[in-house]
């Protein structure tokens, strides 16, 4: 009977987790839309919803991996050191992993990705006009 509310507590978190992580999936993609907007090249939904749903996504595995590593291995007196050590250990496992799966990402491509695309501000371009300022007056 123990087992029950600790699986419910621990599937409830992952879904709070993931939906978290959704939203800021959703918020890349839009930024990468408006951003391919104002530079003169729209980008469908699907294109920009693609990395960012993956980062998202990765992301949200990794939190659920952390916190069922501070649950595991908590820094409590007595066991600091292990817990440092333990928690050391998997930071560079997840940094490692991270460094890896980036390069697969095709918001990171090098053949111009979704972000690659997007980055650059749009007033950049040769063929974008920056507008003007209030503070200071178009140049002629």
């Amino acid at each position: 009977m123990v087992a029950e509310p600790r699986n419910r507590r621990f599937w409830l978190e992952s879904a709070i987790i993931f939906a978290a992580w959704a939203v800021f999936g959703l918020l890349v993609a839009n930024q990468s839309t408006m951003l391919s907007a104002l530079g003169g090249r729209p980008m469908p939904w699907v294109t920009a919803l693609r990395p960012g749903l993956l980062e998202a996504s990765l992301w949200a595995f990794t939190t659920v991996a952390i916190f069922w590593l501070a649950r595991r291995f908590p820094l409590e007196r007595g066991q600091v050191l292990q817990g440092i050590a333990v928690h050391l250990v998997a930071a560079v496992v997840i940094a490692l992993a991270r460094s890896g799966v980036r390069p697969l990402s095709p918001a990171r491509s090098r053949r111009g990705g979704v972000r690659a695309r997007a980055a650059a501000p749009p007033w950049r371009g040769a063929s974008v006009r920056r507008p003007p300022s209030p503070r200071w007056p178009a140049r002629a």
